[in-house]
Formats: C-alpha cells, sequence, structure tokens
C-alpha cells in the first residue's frame, strides 16, 4: 500500500529541490522541500540520487550528508529540456534531423 500524505503542500517549481525529502537534512531550512518522492513523485524528483543516498545510509545522521557521501548517485543533476507545469509536463522532444 502506497500512502500519500496528502497534508504537504506542493512546492513551486522554482523552489523545488531534485533531492525532495532529504533536504531536511542539511540543515539550511532555506530550500526544504518536504513533498516529492517518497512522498508522491514528481517528474523532477532524482529518484536515483534519492534511493541511492538511503540505501547508503544517509538518513542516519546530518554528519552522512556531507562530503563524500554527497556525491552518491548516477551524476545527472538536471534534465536538458525544462520540464513544463501542465500537461504534457516533459519537454518537447529533440528533433530527429539535427547532427
Amino acid at each position: 500500500m502506497l500512502r500519500l500524505n496528502t497534508g504537504i503542500p506542493p512546492t513551486s517549481m522554482e523552489s523545488r529541490s531534485r533531492l525532495g525529502l532529504l533536504t531536511l537534512l542539511d540543515g539550511n531550512t532555506a530550500n526544504d522541500d518536504p513533498a516529492g518522492f517518497p512522498n508522491g513523485r514528481r517528474l523532477s524528483d532524482d529518484v536515483t540520487d534519492i534511493a541511492a543516498r538511503v540505501v547508503a545510509g544517509v538518513l542516519a545522521g546530518p554528519d552522512f550528508n556531507r562530503f563524500p557521501h554527497n556525491r552518491i548517485g548516477d551524476l545527472v543533476n538536471r534534465n536538458d529540456v525544462p520540464y513544463l507545469e501542465s500537461f504534457p509536463y516533459v519537454g518537447p522532444a529533440h528533433p530527429g534531423r539535427e547532427p
């Protein structure tokens, strides 16, 4: 069963962090983003990096979310085409004829 906490309001696109809930651990309240994965899934959430850091033990404490442990992930930190805020949400496809 997947439980979605609807008491957490959505975060505006400008304030979103690709690490979602993990931003609560860094001690900087200016970039806190409790919405998103694992409480739902936004297109801009970096699920691979979040899951890899949790498996490695980032939830063990705030000291773990520093170098070199904050480097855990797939090294893909942004999309090459910006996401949209309305349907279809993903950016336009690359044209197939450009080199």
